[in-house]
């Protein structure tokens, strides 16, 4: 079984932002842009995620992908 992974890069210059995939333990990968990046997604429901991540489908995968976004964000501070 695969690990969970969550990912985070540059958008294209041309559509800037950032990008960001979240696998899940299947190995299915999901991802997901945002144009103008919030500093934090704690506020977030499990379904806001899920309209995003259609493979994060329960609280665990939810709650890695908040904390994985609160350590990868500060790499990409001057998008916020």
């Amino acid at each position: 079984m695969a690990r969970m992974k969550f990912e985070m890069w540059k958008n294209h210059p041309e559509y800037g932002g950032i990008k960001f995939a979240f696998t899940d333990g299947k190995g299915n990968r999901r991802v997901h842009s945002f144009g103008s990046p919030p500093e934090s997604i704690d506020h977030v429901s499990p379904m806001y995620l899920y309209d995003r991540f259609s493979n994060a489908k329960n609280v665990r995968h939810c709650d890695f992908i908040k904390r994985r976004y609160k350590e990868e964000i500060v790499n990409f501070r001057e998008l916020l």
